[in-house]
């Protein structure tokens, strides 16, 4: 999942995604910058504007990651 993820993040034409978390919550990562991927930990700094805060996410907790097409534009 950690690297699927990673390779949105790097996507030269990068699109808008949601995390889905296995507690069902969901992050939506509308930029680039609201997400960085560290490998060596292969965890996630993720920007959650619904907190207005950053946290740690290991990929082991992301269920599943839905790319919507809308959002896109």
């Amino acid at each position: 999942m950690f690297k699927f993820i990673s390779s949105l993040v790097a996507d030269n034409d990068f699109k808008p995604f949601t995390l889905v978390l296995t507690n069902g919550e969901r992050i939506d990562v509308s930029h680039r910058e609201f997400i960085i991927c560290i490998p060596v930990f292969e965890l996630l700094w993720v920007h959650v504007p619904t907190d207005e805060k950053a946290r740690m996410i290991a990929p082991s907790h992301v269920r599943e990651v839905q790319r919507d097409p809308a959002k896109a534009a």
